[in-house]
């Protein structure tokens, strides 16, 4: 084993990963069972995964009553440099999105939302990129269609994911309410505002439009 290669010795599965993200993310220690319910692993994944971290001094361990429970050693030089840093870039990466929406569209729309699987932080590998543009008057819409068609290739290419557009003027997006209420529940439930209006503001602006 080289020093070179630590990454695969680290990371090596996804049981591996699941139990240092969660082991990186918490600031108590946990037991087999916790980890497992958290993970959504068998005991016997969780055990193998404990016992490979620990043997490369990632995870240490004590008894805690009737069970053991685990933490990350945060003096290990794997740990602060590369296991760390990997999942704070990873939790940012939400925020960096709703960034580029923002950036792309912001200037034009007067709502970017962000609904679906990327909203709800519940992504596959058949996921879209599911965003709501609502433009002010029927000249806006055209204007965010546009838009949208002309970066499609940028987003799949930086996110890895197609972006899929619903645009509206905004009256059309203040009456999905009444003639698209599923669609309109969603949407409201799930999604995250990257700039301007929430959708539950979209009906009172259209009235005052």
């Amino acid at each position: 084993m080289r020093f070179t290669d630590m990454a695969e010795h680290i990371f090596g599965n996804r049981s591996r990963v699941r139990v240092l993200r969660l082991l990186a993310g918490v600031s108590v220690p946990l037991n087999a069972s916790q980890i497992g319910a958290r993970t959504r692993l068998s005991q016997p994944a969780v055990a193998t995964a404990l016992n490979d971290l620990a043997a490369l001094g990632i995870v240490a361990s004590s008894p805690a009553g009737r069970a053991w429970v685990h933490w990350i050693v945060d003096d290990n030089v794997y740990v602060s440099e590369i296991i760390r840093p990997l999942f704070e870039a990873e939790g940012a990466i939400p925020q960096e999105l709703l960034t580029d929406l923002k950036e792309t569209f912001g200037s034009s729309a007067i709502s970017v939302v962000l609904f679906g699987s990327y909203a709800r932080n519940d992504i596959s590998d058949a996921s879209d990129i599911d965003v709501v543009l609502v433009g002010e008057d029927g000249a806006a819409k055209n204007a965010l269609q546009a838009c949208a068609s002309e970066v499609a290739e940028r987003f799949a290419g930086r996110w890895g994911s197609t972006l899929s557009p619903l645009v509206y003027d905004l009256e059309e997006a203040a009456s999905l309410v009444s003639r698209a209420p599923d669609l309109y529940s969603a949407i409201d439930r799930d999604g995250i505002a990257a700039s301007g209006l929430e959708p539950s503001e979209w009906g009172m602006h259209a009235e005052k439009g």
